[in-house]
């Protein structure tokens, strides 16, 4: 792994939680960005540009995963031994992270997800599952879910582990201001 890989992937990834952050912070300011005819086309509120924007995102990190992998990997996205217990903690990792964005998905709506409530919108407030488990389970599902693949797709690399510490010091940031 070298150095300049890795910031490059520290500042590609950082986009995504600096962008969330400016609608979360500066709300106003985001309205207005959305209303701008250059994005207006995306939505026509700050929710719905933030929707569109969600896809983007997590079509660009898993590029920044793959390209990862790739170039640490020789070429391949998956190492030449992998082992049975390997996927399982993997695979287990991610599809409890991934059960957890669906729940959340489900219990808030997308109008929920996208912050809608910075922008005027009347939401509930929701104490159940998922959010019964921890204050942020969007967040803890988006980690175990980067954690999951790095396992399966580098482990026991030295490098495997960097990216996952990477987003869950974002995320916990990201949880950390909006709480």
């Amino acid at each position: 792994m070298e150095v300049w890989g890795f910031a490059a992937a520290a500042v590609v990834l950082s986009f995504e939680r600096l962008f969330y952050l400016w609608a979360w912070t500066k709300s106003r300011s985001f309205e207005r960005f959305c209303s701008n005819a250059v994005v207006s086309w995306l939505g026509d509120d700050p929710p719905t540009v933030l929707e569109r924007f969600f896809y983007a995102f997590k079509a660009i990190q898993i590029g920044v995963f793959v390209t990862w992998c790739l170039a640490y990997g020789g070429g391949s996205i998956w190492p030449a031994d992998l082992g049975v217990a390997q996927v399982m903690v993997g695979a287990t990792a991610l599809a409890f992270g991934q059960a957890l964005n669906f729940g959340v998905f489900l219990r808030l709506g997308a109008l929920g997800v996208f912050y809608g409530n910075r922008f005027g919108h009347e939401l509930p407030h929701y104490e159940g599952l998922p959010f019964s488990l921890c204050k942020h389970p969007q967040y803890l599902g988006t980690v175990l879910s980067i954690c999951g693949f790095f396992v399966i797709a580098r482990f026991p690399h030295d490098d495997w582990i960097l990216l996952p510490l990477l987003e869950t010091l974002y995320y916990a940031l990201s949880a950390r201001i909006e709480s």
